[in-house]
């Protein structure tokens, strides 16, 4: 991803840790620029107009019902390990679909309801996606904020 303007909000790498809460984006750049670097190449393969603001790394983590709504756009998820079931679900317009994200990108919309199904084994998971921006015209591309 790029590096855009001071008033961005969440526009900067963030990584997730078993209970570490969330590192900013100086952490992971500083910290684990490999990972990050790896993370972008990763889904430049598969996806390379798709912008990502976040990427999510998971292991046994089984999220439970919920929705995205600070998601700009869809995402991208994908799954790998040792492990049987944990299906992705979404729920969406024409109903449930339960998609197998193992070994392979999907892509889905989390501002509808989504979750893991039960699984046995070790599953790790890797989900890229979009924030939404804190500002309706980034005040950085305007004259009166740039001024600011």
């Amino acid at each position: 991803t790029k590096l855009l303007g001071k008033h961005n909000g969440p526009y900067v790498p963030c990584a997730f840790k078993d209970g570490m809460g969330v590192w900013d984006g100086a952490s992971v750049t500083r910290r684990h620029a490999s990972l990050w670097k790896a993370a972008s190449e990763l889904i430049a393969q598969f996806d390379p107009q798709f912008h990502f603001t976040t990427v999510q790394f998971n292991k046994n983590f089984r999220g439970v019902r919920h929705r995205d709504d600070k998601d700009a756009s869809y995402q991208v998820a994908t799954a790998f390990g040792d492990y049987t079931g944990g299906e992705l679900r979404v729920i969406g317009e024409n109903g449930v679909t339960d998609v197998d994200t193992r070994h392979r990108y999907v892509r889905f919309d989390g501002r509808y309801e989504h979750e893991v199904l039960p699984y046995v084994g070790t599953r790790y998971s890797v989900i890229y996606f979009q924030l939404v921006p804190p500002w309706s015209v980034d005040p950085t591309s305007t004259e009166e904020g740039a001024a600011a």
